[in-house]
């Protein structure tokens, strides 16, 4: 399986480069592309890939609060809040009171919002098809695999400073060769 998928990256992925020798450089590199082929794709139906991602997780769990809709969108809270202010502005979304907790408010889509998110799952999966496309199905499944394994690995470990960052912090910050 893994030589099958390793000539995907062009000349640059053969790069002898520093970075090009990590993984993660390169996970970054294709989520970046990702990110911008989404820009581009979602500009058309007046939306950003946030906007998108935010309208995809309130459908998949209306009324979920702030923190946890921008946790699951990957952004900040603050940057939710903007987010939203401009989806309610917009039309797309809409307060409406919790059902037992009167003063909390609830974002939930409106009519509007759940077409918009609609065509958006269209343009996600024409983009996903373009960027997965050389891959078969069993390739697909086993990338999803490996990267949902990667991501658990990381969340399951407590968060450590590296070697580096420890030594800078015992012996201060100017010591240490930049």
């Amino acid at each position: 399986m893994f030589e099958e998928v390793t000539g995907i990256g062009g000349d640059f992925a053969a790069s002898s480069s520093q970075c090009s020798q990590y993984i993660s450089y390169t996970l970054k590199r294709a989520q970046q592309i990702l990110r911008n082929r989404m820009d581009e794709s979602l500009v058309g139906i007046g939306l950003t890939t946030s906007q998108y991602t935010a309208l995809a997780v309130l459908e998949e769990g209306p009324g979920i609060s702030n923190a946890e809709l921008a946790r699951r969108s990957f952004v900040t809270a603050q940057t939710m809040h903007r987010i939203m202010t401009h989806l309610l502005s917009t039309g797309l979304v809409k307060r409406q009171p919790h059902p037992t907790h009167g003063r909390i408010l609830q974002m939930r889509l409106t009519p509007r919002g759940r077409r918009k998110v609609s065509l958006g799952h269209k343009i996600a999966t024409e983009v996903e098809e373009r960027m997965f496309g050389t891959l078969e199905t069993q390739q697909r499944n086993w990338l999803r695999g490996v990267l949902e394994r990667c991501a658990q690995s990381l969340e399951m470990e407590p968060y450590r400073t590296s070697p580096v960052t420890d030594l800078k912090t015992k012996v201060g910050w100017a010591s240490v060769a930049e």
